[in-house]
């Protein structure tokens, strides 16, 4: 039987001891660490939380990605990462976002809330027409978004003095948001006062010079005053941001024909038709193109399927009638000269008459005039709305109930057609 040395024994309690002490140490140190995360977690969280309260997005982004490297995502951190993603209109990751939140057991109700702006947002009019009150009443730092929705509601409805009312105070309470100036211009350009919205989205554009929106409707002031080639090289711009709307290059190659730049009408709308042959706007101005370079047949053909795309374009309808008289037509074109000639009568009386409208705003049969007017010669889907505006105010409107029965019934909604079919028999 053999014994250890005492001073063995001794050594190797030391180490134990000394081991211990390690182990212990490093289960403080990494307490301690966890908890500076934790902590540093909810700073970042706090950071960010303001920051979206002041409208700062990109430093709020910065404090929610500085928190998701420091600590598991929490029920909090996705309800700020939801605000984020429904204020950049990020609907579809929103929704994700809503669930996480939910199931990190953040509260419902300002996930319900969430839910509503996002509905309101993308243009859910239905599901929100009964909260606006409430979402003004609790706007907080979502004011933007709040009455840019509301406007986008009322003028989708043509309610324009509820639209306009709310836009002083936007401007008031968020001096330098963009969007309160563009949303302004475009309520100027449905009264048709071209030159106040031109000055309106120059203030838009001094906010954010690459808001599309605006360069969009600026250059449509422009273009409706004749300034052709101003609005070109707005046109060019939103371009540059979106190269493949075929609505900013057909509106471009409008321009450069009314400036007689044929090669680079030609170019502008070659390149858009390899991607959209049959849009009704760049078959208008190919076919506006080729009425120019007496290319009558190309001009005929593409001048046709635009019309049989939008037949209430009176505009459209003159160029194709001047293209079937220039082919040597006459018979033919009368027949849309005299459309055009009606339709043109009936246009010089819609500026008066929205104006009217704004003026009296609850006078359904003048309201119901104006849904006719712009329903038949100027655009059906704006016509609708007209005629939706009308059963907001006299819900039983038996006139417009019989027109939007004609309406779902052309665009293919026989549904919709049957129900207000019903409606205009008393049904």
């Amino acid at each position: 039987m053999s014994l250890s040395p005492p001073h063995h024994k001794e050594t190797e309690k030391v180490r134990n001891r000394f081991t211990a002490r390690k182990i212990a140490t490093g289960i403080i140190l990494c307490v301690i660490a966890a908890v500076a995360c934790g902590i540093f977690s909810q700073v970042a969280l706090w950071q960010a939380s303001l920051a979206i309260e002041q409208r700062q997005h990109v430093k709020a982004e910065h404090w929610l990605t500085v928190s998701a490297w420091t600590w598991p995502r929490s029920g909090e951190w996705y309800y700020l990462q939801s605000i984020l993603l429904r204020r950049s209109s990020q609907f579809e990751e929103l929704q994700d976002s809503l669930k996480a939140a939910f199931a990190g057991g953040w509260n419902v109700a300002d996930l319900e809330r969430q839910q509503t702006l996002a509905l309101a947002q993308s243009d859910q009019f239905a599901e929100v027409s009964d909260q606006w009150s409430h979402l003004f009443q609790n706007a907080g730092s979502d004011g933007p978004e709040i009455c840019k929705a509301f406007v986008n509601y009322s003028l989708s409805r043509f309610q324009i003095a509820e639209a306009s009312s709310i836009i002083d105070a936007w401007k008031r309470d968020f001096p330098d948001d963009a969007e309160a100036w563009f949303v302004e211009g475009r309520i100027l350009i449905v009264l048709q006062r071209w030159a106040d919205a031109e000055g309106v989205l120059q203030e838009s554009l001094r906010r954010n010079p690459q808001h599309q929106g605006a360069l969009n409707d600026y250059s449509t002031s422009l273009m409706k005053q004749l300034k052709f080639s101003e609005a070109a090289k707005s046109l060019e711009q939103l371009r540059s941001l979106n190269p493949d709307s075929a609505e900013t290059a057909a509106a471009l190659a409008h321009c450069f024909i009314q400036m007689g730049s044929i090669e680079q009408a030609q170019s502008v709308l070659n390149n858009a038709m390899q991607k959209h042959p049959e849009n009704s706007a760049l078959l208008a101005e190919n076919g506006r193109l080729q009425l120019a370079m007496g290319n009558l047949a190309d001009a005929v053909s593409c001048l046709q399927r635009a019309v049989e795309q939008q037949p209430e374009n009176t505009e459209l309808r003159y160029s194709l009638a001047q293209s079937l008289r220039s082919s040597g037509n006459e018979l033919e074109s009368q027949k849309h000269f005299q459309l055009v000639d009606e339709g043109t009568k009936a246009l010089m009386q819609l500026a008066r008459l929205i104006n009217e409208v704004v003026e009296n705003p609850q006078n359904t049969e003048l309201r119901f005039k104006v849904a006719s007017l712009t329903w038949k010669w100027k655009s059906r889907k704006d016509g609708e709305a007209w005629l939706r505006s009308v059963l907001d105010y006299d819900p039983e409107n038996k006139e417009a109930h019989a027109m939007l029965a004609e309406h779902y019934a052309s665009t293919e909604r026989p549904e919709l057609a049957e129900l207000h079919r019903k409606k205009a028999n008393g049904i």
